[in-house]
């Protein structure tokens, strides 16, 4: 074997100090609206009782698999629930719940569910504030495999209620195990003082908007620069006049969070000319030339707000946004300066 000269295993050395020195992101996704990478915001380890206080477990069977016996794909850390409880597959209980919460200086990314997916038909669906959010049909293989579910949770903030319901039919030993057995949960989220998926009803609430056009495309049909997934709503509404060209939403950084030094907005830049400005508590703080294209491509606007207000906003702030460009051909059917969400980071 040949000698390693000194050189070469002080640069080594220097390479492995780099490594061990630089934290590993884990399960890293794209980075959020405000630029960062996901990261863990809470989690639930069900089967584990420490693990599982403060997140409201309702439904649930009994920890496994030391109630039943049995394998139960050999679950990491040796625990896991079903959500569809033994003996008595026609009790109807075919769901189980928990609860997360997503701080306030954060909105959720996405949730991750490890679910065993074994003999039985473990076919399920996830739905979550009770809108369904996510369906799986189970592979039912002779083998036992915990599969990790990806589900796009976008925007969502405060307390979230996550509701598992298994879909498939009872399987021939469901009176000794129960079915569709869960062993953890993770949400993942980036940074955002407040969050509005604009279209989105129930991210709209409590965000006192007016002046908006109705929620497209469901409403007048068209591409709406192929928006998925979602919806979108413009500021000036069809068949309206020079009057109703501005819209209005309230965003709030919460007391003891912030304070907020930018407000990112994704447009669409259509056929139309979708220009437009912005007003933050009666300050102009953006403006955009957006000239009629051919095409129709959604785009993300950064807007410093530190420029109007030195050292960030608290509080209430309140946006008004106003488009400033000249009707187009198709504004009676469309409306014009469309928005699909608007964000506060810090």
């Amino acid at each position: 074997m040949k000698a390693v000269s000194r050189r070469k295993l002080m640069v080594v050395t220097l390479v492995l100090l780099v490594l061990l020195l630089v934290p590993a992101t884990a399960n890293a996704g794209d980075p959020g609206p405000c630029g960062d990478s996901p990261t863990l915001v809470d989690s639930v380890d069900i089967g584990n009782l420490t693990g599982e206080t403060g997140h409201n477990l309702k439904g649930w069977g009994p920890v496994e698999p030391a109630t039943s016996g049995g394998v139960y794909g050999n679950p990491g850390d040796g625990t896991c629930r079903v959500t569809w409880e033994p003996p008595n597959p026609k009790n109807g209980k075919r769901a189980a719940s928990f609860t997360l919460t997503v701080p306030p200086d954060k909105i959720a990314e996405r949730l991750e569910l490890n679910v065993l997916d074994g003999l039985a038909d473990d076919s399920f669906e996830v739905y979550v504030n009770n809108g369904l959010k996510y369906t799986y049909t189970g592979q039912q293989t002779s083998t036992e495999n915990w599969v990790t579910h990806s589900i796009d949770l976008t925007g969502l903030r405060g307390k979230i209620t996550v509701k598992i319901e298994a879909t498939g039919s009872a399987w021939a030993s469901f009176s000794t195990y129960g079915q569709l057995a869960v062993e953890w949960a993770k949400l993942y989220g980036t940074s955002g003082l407040d969050y509005v998926d604009i279209g989105n009803p129930s991210s709209e609430k409590g965000h006192k908007m007016t002046g908006w056009g109705p929620v497209e495309p469901s409403t007048s049909g068209g591409n709406w620069g192929s928006i998925a997934p979602g919806d979108c709503r413009v500021v000036w509404e069809k068949g309206t006049g020079d009057l109703s060209r501005s819209a209005y939403l309230q965003m709030k950084v919460r007391k003891g969070y912030g304070p907020a030094t930018h407000l990112k907005l994704r447009v669409l830049d259509g056929q139309a000319d979708d220009s437009y400005m912005v007003l933050v508590n009666h300050q102009l703080v953006h403006w955009a030339v957006l000239s009629p294209g051919s095409g129709e491509t959604w785009v993300t606007h950064d807007i410093d707000l530190t420029t109007a207000f030195p050292g960030g906003v608290k509080g209430a702030v309140n946006v008004v946004i106003v488009a400033f460009g000249p009707a187009w051909s198709g504004h009676g059917t469309y409306g014009q300066v469309a928005f699909d969400w608007a964000i506060l980071c810090p």
